[in-house]
């Protein structure tokens, strides 16, 4: 991205800011921004990142740590104090919880009380990284599913960490929109769309668990139904991305319509399930794919809508 610098009286130079970067992080006038020098370059933050700060809670239930945690963490505080009242965490169960939570490190431990710290710096380069990587992890995972339905080598067993991954991502992206700044109907959109992508990624990694444990036959409708959803979220990626913006999504927004007619427009539900060869349950998984991915689109063109009302038209 280029821009011309302007003078103001005798000695101001002025540039402008980009539209869409303003009001995705919902800047105005008088807000102050975050400059950072790094060598010929200058970096330059919508506000520094906020410091929300340390907070001290008691957890009573072993069971609901990784909750209350995964619930502070997405807040966006940076330090966290846990009293245990009548429950015992063991240093390697915290450790396996905090795999999901990129930048916690443990300060302090004991059996009453345990302080963890956040010691990652949240960037938006950072962020768009993790939305990127939750977009590519499932579409491999995808590429799993159709190997073993193709009747192909494979492995299930990746599935297992491509979900822990994807876990991983989502709670980094959820911590950044607070941390970043993001405001109003962006952050609950935004937050949303997360959510659906975790929820694809959660019903692929079932689909993995089920056809190891149970052996469903090669389907070559579910070949092409996985196809079709890796296409689609191949199209939304793009559109996110903003390659190729124009067509993407329009593809995935006429896709909706699709959806509609070719699913449960009349009884053809019924009858794609009727003539399937495809496990019952994989199948009705695969639904559950399809619908999150029509209501992915929705939830992105609401968000595109919300950065600029010009933007989808």
């Amino acid at each position: 991205m280029r821009r011309k610098i302007a003078k103001i009286g005798p000695a101001t130079l002025m540039i402008s800011l980009p539209s869409k970067w303003v009001k995705k992080y919902g800047l105005k006038k008088g807000d102050e921004l975050h400059f950072e020098e790094k060598g010929s370059s200058m970096i330059l933050s919508g506000t520094s990142v906020k410091e929300i700060g340390r907070i001290e809670v008691s957890v009573k239930n072993t069971n609901v740590f990784r909750s209350v945690l995964g619930s502070l963490y997405r807040a966006g505080y940076d330090e966290f104090v846990f009293n245990l009242a009548g429950c015992k965490i063991d240093l390697t169960k915290l450790n396996e919880i905090l795999n999901f939570f990129v930048g916690l490190e443990v300060e302090e431990f004991s059996d009453k009380r345990i302080v963890l710290k956040s010691v990652a710096f949240i960037e938006s380069k950072d962020y768009d990284f993790f939305i990127n990587k939750l977009f590519v992890t499932i579409k491999v995972m995808f590429s799993e599913l159709i190997a073993y339905f193709n009747g192909e080598e494979c492995n299930l067993n990746n599935l297992d960490e491509m979900r822990k991954n994807n876990l991983r991502s989502r709670e980094y992206c959820m911590r950044g929109i607070n941390k970043l700044g993001f405001s109003g109907n962006t952050a609950e959109e935004t937050y949303a769309f997360l959510l659906i992508l975790e929820k694809i990624s959660g019903s692929l990694w079932h689909i993995g668990t089920y056809s190891k444990n149970n052996k469903p036959k090669p389907s070559k409708k579910a070949v092409e139904l996985l196809e079709n959803l890796r296409e689609l979220m191949i199209k939304l990626n793009t559109a996110y991305s903003k390659k190729d913006f124009d067509k993407s999504i329009h593809d995935v927004l006429n896709d909706r319509y699709f959806f509609r007619q070719e699913w449960f427009a009349e009884d053809k539900l019924f009858k794609i399930f009727k003539k399937t060869d495809i496990d019952p349950v994989v199948m009705a998984l695969l639904l559950n794919i399809r619908m999150e991915v029509a209501s992915a689109t929705s939830r992105f063109n609401a968000t595109m809508v919300v950065q600029d009302k010009n933007l989808v038209k």
